[in-house]
């Protein structure tokens, strides 16, 4: 497996309810333990305002953590993650949020991509209105100009 990539999402809306105020999108092996999650979340179901966060996960540890809050889940939201062994970087909306460099690892073969809610479900609640993955690291200009609203 290629140990680098870029992740997109093109978000429309993301809903929470009383059960899980957390909605992720990710790509991963078959077991999730080596994957690069998106997540969405909320304090609680009914406010407007969520975080993003950016995570790299091997073996079943964080090797990277970016968070990002104050997005309003019902209006478009343009997400990238792009990484390899030196860096992990989260776009949003046209802006590079942060770079971790210096990765002690990063995730092989991951070959699916994947939706849940809370920990435990295969359901997201929101509307996607594309994602694209690629087993290369596109460029800080590509990146800002595919999440640009």
């Amino acid at each position: 497996g290629n140990p680098s990539g870029s992740l997109f999402i093109d978000l429309e809306e993301v809903e929470f309810n009383d059960l899980a105020q957390t909605g992720t999108i990710s790509v991963s092996n078959d077991d999730n333990q080596d994957a690069v999650q998106i997540q969405f979340g909320s304090l609680y179901q009914l406010t407007q305002t969520m975080t993003i966060r950016g995570r790299v996960l091997v073996d079943g540890n964080n090797e990277a953590d970016i968070l990002s809050s104050g997005y309003d889940r019902l209006n478009p939201v343009k997400i990238a993650a792009t990484w390899d062994i030196d860096f992990f970087k989260l776009y949003i909306n046209g802006v590079l949020i942060q770079t971790i460099t210096n990765l002690g690892a990063v995730p092989l073969n991951t070959d699916r991509i994947g939706f849940s809610y809370g920990d435990q479900s295969n359901n997201f609640f929101g509307k996607v209105n594309g994602i694209q993955y690629f087993d290369e690291v596109i460029s800080e200009s590509d990146a800002i100009q595919l999440t640009t609203i």
